[in-house]
């Protein structure tokens, strides 16, 4: 599996679970937006440049073995996709309850809670604003799978996945070994090979 995408609001278990994955799978690449604001002013044309630059990072990655976290609101995510190719990203989508959402944003540091590495749209005053408002919208984001992080810890989110992967690959296996087998049978049939 070249690309997880990892959906969800502030506060929902994106990044713990990004590093969880990253050292299981033994891959190297996390992109985050906001890493990439942090680089730019904080204006439309900063959020273009650190667009740009993600993606060419990604892009140097061959599209291939990364995780990608996102709230899944910016329509720029979708270049992301496109250039992968939908059918090599597994999109996960941490969702959890608005209350206990604003819960997590709370705990973080006063500096977290306002920006962080995150760049917030205009309209929105900080990520608990964000979380609160942008709740309805996200819930209708579409994924391959859809986990609720508001009362399972993360070592189970965690575990969830890697039992998914597992039977994924399982799955995508069997598939490559009946293909094989179907060709092998289709070459011994074929009376044109002698």
């Amino acid at each position: 599996m070249p690309v997880i995408q990892l959906i969800g609001l502030p506060g929902s278990g994106k990044s713990s679970l990004a590093k969880r994955l990253m050292s299981h799978l033994n891959w190297t690449r996390s992109f985050r937006i906001g890493t990439y604001h942090k680089r730019f002013p904080a204006t439309e044309a900063g959020d273009q440049a650190a667009w740009s630059s993600m993606l060419e990072e990604m892009a140097a990655c061959g599209w291939n073995q990364f995780v990608f976290e996102t709230t899944g609101l910016n329509p720029r995510w979708k270049e992301v996709m496109d250039s992968c190719g939908r059918e090599n990203v597994l999109a996960l989508k941490l969702e959890c309850k608005r209350a206990e959402l604003l819960r997590r944003i709370s705990l973080k540091s006063p500096d977290d809670q306002l920006h962080g590495d995150w760049f917030p749209p205009p309209r929105f005053r900080d990520k608990s604003h964000f979380a609160g408002e942008a709740f309805e919208e996200f819930s209708r984001l579409p994924a391959d799978v859809i986990l609720d992080t508001t009362w399972a810890s993360s070592e189970e989110i965690f575990d969830l996945v890697i039992r998914y992967l597992s039977a994924r690959s399982a799955r995508e296996q069997a598939v490559s070994s009946k293909s094989d087998s179907t060709q092998c049978i289709v070459d011994r049939n074929d009376k044109s090979q002698g």
